[in-house]
């Protein structure tokens, strides 16, 4: 959340709830982290998003401030405080 609200580009796996918590956002690896696939798909991750940058500044640019928009509505601290109540 931190990364998506500082307007970086998150590329990461897909374990746990990262699916769900990067809304789309995120590059996610459904590979084993630190095995050699992940390894593999992870540079082409990174060699394409560098590539799609500098050919797409624009897109990705517009990208970036709709994830940065998105994180900053919905994973503020009011938003996650009634979502504890909800659950306390």
């Amino acid at each position: 959340m931190e990364a998506m609200a500082s307007g970086c580009t998150v590329i990461t796996s897909d374990l746990g709830a990262l699916k769900e918590t990067t809304a789309g956002f995120a590059k996610l690896i459904q590979e084993e982290p630190g095995s050699e696939n992940y390894i593999d798909l992870f540079t082409v991750e990174i060699i394409s998003l560098l590539n799609k940058y500098k050919i797409q500044t624009d897109i990705v640019e517009l990208s970036l401030k709709e994830q940065v928009a998105y994180t900053n509505k919905y994973y503020n601290w009011s938003n996650r405080a009634i979502e504890l109540i909800k659950i306390l």
